[in-house]
């Protein structure tokens, strides 16, 4: 499986049932009680970003990267586009690189009108190798 596919995937975070999904629940729309129960309880919540995170671990693993951020996050009327972009040091195929990806261009925070749309935010996030 190819990255770009693996990130297209985990953009639409669907998070294991648990046993406190309700029928009525479950039929207003596929996975909102799984999002619910993993995620309304926490006041910094941000499913989207760990998606992004789980996408890049089978890469680097328990690598810390980079991470430059905003101050004010545009969700919170931030004036910057993205909340931020990380960097992972890498040798891959032999060639030392940075490979960076940015966090703003989807759907990040907590956001249950956003659950099961056809993409996150814009749909994508940029990488690149420097």
């Amino acid at each position: 499986m190819n990255f770009f596919k693996k990130l297209r995937d985990v953009f639409n975070p669907r998070p294991a049932p648990t046993s406190n999904v309700t029928p009525s629940t479950a039929q207003q729309r596929p996975g909102i009680g799984d999002y619910q129960s993993v995620y309304a309880l926490q006041s910094d919540a941000a499913p989207g970003w760990d998606t992004i995170d789980r996408a890049l671990a089978p890469l680097y693993g328990e690598t810390e990267p980079w991470h430059w951020g905003t101050a004010i996050k545009h969700a919170m009327g931030g004036p910057d586009p993205i909340d931020g972009i990380s960097a992972y040091s890498s040798n891959a195929a032999g060639v030392t690189h940075f490979h960076f990806c940015t966090y703003g261009f989807t759907s990040h925070y907590y956001d249950e009108e956003a659950l099961g749309n056809a993409f996150s935010g814009y749909g994508f996030e940029l990488t690149f190798r420097l």
